[in-house]
């Protein structure tokens, strides 16, 4: 999914979007302290799954969200 990501990053970027791509290699254990400081920073939080929509990346960010009462969308 990183080339997917790289691509519509570069699209949003040249469209004068500030863009933040993180790559989490591993869903569990999530890296709570990078999604958390990623997270509160951002206007707007996108995650691109590619298998499980169900317990995958975006549900352990979402948990993750819930946890630290952090509303960005």
């Amino acid at each position: 999914m990183m080339a997917l990501g790289r691509k519509v990053a570069a699209q949003l970027a040249a469209e004068g979007y500030d863009i933040a791509l993180v790559n989490p290699r591993f869903v569990k254990p999530l890296d709570a302290g990078t999604t958390e400081f990623f997270t509160r920073a951002a206007e707007a939080v996108v995650t691109l799954e590619d298998h499980v929509l169900s317990g995958g990346y975006g549900s352990a960010v979402l948990e993750l969200l819930s946890q630290k009462r952090i509303t960005t969308p």
